[in-house]
């Protein structure tokens, strides 16, 4: 097993043509913010001890390591570099990770505190590795892009997919050339429309209205409050809520979540909650 010396460099880029071979151990230079490694015949074994490389070398922030041949299990020893790491952007195109290796990948996101562009198109992704992806979306934090094309994700894993935008962060999830149906195609493309504070919030609009007993009609006039900032909206709102049975409890949420909004956004909530607090004292009366 032979392993890797990066030579120091003054570029920030390191490739194969900075690398020295020895039989102990892998190591990068100090000033390398990048690795290239694509197309370097790298398996299971060898991204081993690449992942304990990455554990002494917090500058690195981008890896490229497409076309090689990782497979599940070098997806594993990836995910457990993610999770202490300071990568930000990672590329795996080409590397048989399938159902398996996406799934490893999933279970490290909510760690993965610096991750924010994931790429792992071409890797025989189905609907299995699609769903653990979208289990993971909500309690990635970090994760901004996701880049599944060319796999086997299919309507079902395209769906999974979508409903778990409205919790997560994602600005960009690249789905091409997943056998897709329209509808599931469109249902990605709806949420990735909207900011991912907003979509959080109407999700937790959602719940709250259930929660509050708000028919439909109520929830979208809450919404174009909201998202619209249409003061009529909140007038109009007011006013149907006679006889609903109001939650106080859910009302006394910050900010529906506290979620980050500019200041507009938030002057309509307060504005909204007063409003609501008003007729619920009126209720009572």
């Amino acid at each position: 097993m032979f392993s890797l010396l990066l030579a120091a460099s003054a570029a920030t880029e390191c490739s194969n043509t900075d690398l020295r071979r020895s039989a102990s151990r892998w190591s990068i230079a100090e000033g390398c913010t990048s690795l290239n490694l694509s197309k370097s015949k790298l398996g299971a074994a060898e991204m081993a001890l690449l992942a304990k490389a990455l554990a002494d070398h917090p500058q690195l922030t981008t890896l490229k390591l497409e076309r090689n041949a990782l497979g599940a299990a070098g997806a594993r020893a990836l995910a457990e570099a993610l999770r202490t790491s300071r990568l930000a952007t990672v590329h795996l195109a080409f590397n048989s990770l399938g159902d398996e290796g996406a799934a490893a990948l999933a279970a490290a996101l909510p760690e993965a505190k610096a991750l924010a562009s994931l790429s792992i198109d071409r890797n025989e992704v189905g609907p299995r590795g699609a769903k653990a992806l979208a289990d993971a979306l909500p309690r990635s934090a970090a994760l901004r892009e996701l880049d599944l094309s060319w796999n086997w994700v299919g309507s079902v894993g395209a769906h999974a997919l979508a409903a778990a935008l409205p919790n997560s962060g994602l600005t960009s999830l690249v789905l091409d050339w997943n056998s897709a149906s329209d509808s599931a195609q469109a249902a990605v493309a709806t949420m990735l429309s909207k900011p991912p504070a907003l979509r959080a919030s109407e999700r937790a609009l959602e719940q709250w209205a259930a929660a509050s007993g708000l028919r439909a009609s109520h929830l979208q006039l809450l919404a174009a409050a909201l998202s619209v900032h249409e003061k009529g909206a909140l007038d109009r709102l007011v006013g149907t809520l006679r006889h609903v049975p109001l939650s106080l409890e859910a009302l006394a949420h910050d900010n529906f979540g506290g979620l980050a909004k500019p200041p507009d956004a938030r002057l309509v909530e307060r504005e909204l909650l007063a409003a609501l607090y008003a007729e619920h004292e009126r209720q009572k009366a």
